[in-house]
């Protein structure tokens, strides 16, 4: 079994493609709906992966949380269930936030195609 997640260019529509070995069955999502801003703002700050010894910030904007890093332009990230977001730059990226005992936001794990799992610690 694949799937294969299309995004439109505005990034209001999410098509999801899942091969079955019996078929192709397609659904769509609308954009998800907008997060209360007290429960996003934990989600807020840099990022940094040692072993990249890179980093990138996470923005709110209207209500909205936004990837950016040196080179490209603001991203929306895209809420897909508690501390599970996925963005779209050149390819889909997913984020999963890491919380501490207290459930404030200590990091999280970026996959994309070639790689899984590189953790970033929020600053």
């Amino acid at each position: 079994m694949s799937m294969n997640l299309e995004f439109s260019k505005d990034l209001t529509l999410i098509t999801v493609k899942v091969d079955t070995n019996n078929g192709i069955i397609t659904n769509t999502l609308e954009k998800m709906l907008d997060s209360p801003k007290d429960i996003l703002a934990d989600y807020l700050g840099t990022y940094y992966s040692a072993e990249l010894e890179s980093d990138f910030k996470i923005n709110l904007v209207d209500n909205k949380l936004y990837y950016k890093s040196k080179g490209y332009p603001p991203s929306p990230l895209l809420s897909f269930g508690q501390n599970l977001f996925l963005i779209y730059l050149t390819h889909v990226d997913k984020f999963e936030f890491v919380q501490d005992r207290e459930n404030r936001v200590i990091g999280l794990y970026r996959c994309c195609d070639r790689v899984r799992k590189l953790y970033f610690s929020k600053q």
